[in-house]
């Protein structure tokens, strides 16, 4: 047996075998080394890329530009907003409500015209009708007025109870009552 390189003993090679065992071991070695140092030279330059003229971000900084640049944040405000203004909506029932209505009607164009006589018929009993000539006259002011008005008391306060029940549900909560 004979001592190799590092204190190690092996069989005894050719001076041709060790010569080769040796360029494979330097080979290996040296690609290793080699892959390290690309490793190293690669990270160096991310890190001088990170911090030349750029401006270092503080905590809240970064929280405050990830919050406004995610998708689902937006979307669940916009959810709020919409069940605020559907509460908002219920809340209105919760007033009294005062509905009026005023309609007239008059004429355009009077109507003047004269019933003759017996113009609708002469009957034994009763003679003739009319009984002497009539003459029609539309009046000057309306003919129709209506007035309408209808008050609603607070009968929506179950309206309100339901669509908070409801918005709490959807967020997977529920409210006492």
């Amino acid at each position: 047996m004979r001592t190799l390189q590092h204190g190690v003993k092996g069989p005894m090679l050719g001076n041709r075998e060790a010569t080769e065992r040796n360029k494979a071991v330097r080979h290996a070695r040296l690609s290793t080394m080699t892959c390290v140092l690309v490793a190293a030279l690669c990270q160096f330059q991310f890190a001088v890329a990170q911090t030349n003229g750029a401006t270092v971000l503080t905590l809240d900084e970064a929280l405050q530009l990830a919050k406004s640049n995610n998708r689902d944040l937006k979307e669940f405000g916009l959810d709020v907003i919409k069940q605020r203004e559907a509460v908002a909506e219920a809340k209105t029932h919760l007033y009294p409500r005062i509905d009026t209505s005023v309609l007239a009607a008059q004429l355009l164009a009077p109507i003047d015209f004269t019933i003759n006589k017996g113009q609708f018929g002469t009957f034994p009993g009763t003679g003739p009708i009319p009984g002497s000539n009539t003459d029609l006259h539309t009046p000057a002011r309306p003919i129709a007025i209506a007035i309408t008005v209808r008050a609603t008391g607070n009968g929506g306060a179950r309206n309100i109870n339901r669509v908070q029940r409801r918005c709490s549900r959807s967020r997977g909560q529920r409210t006492e009552k």
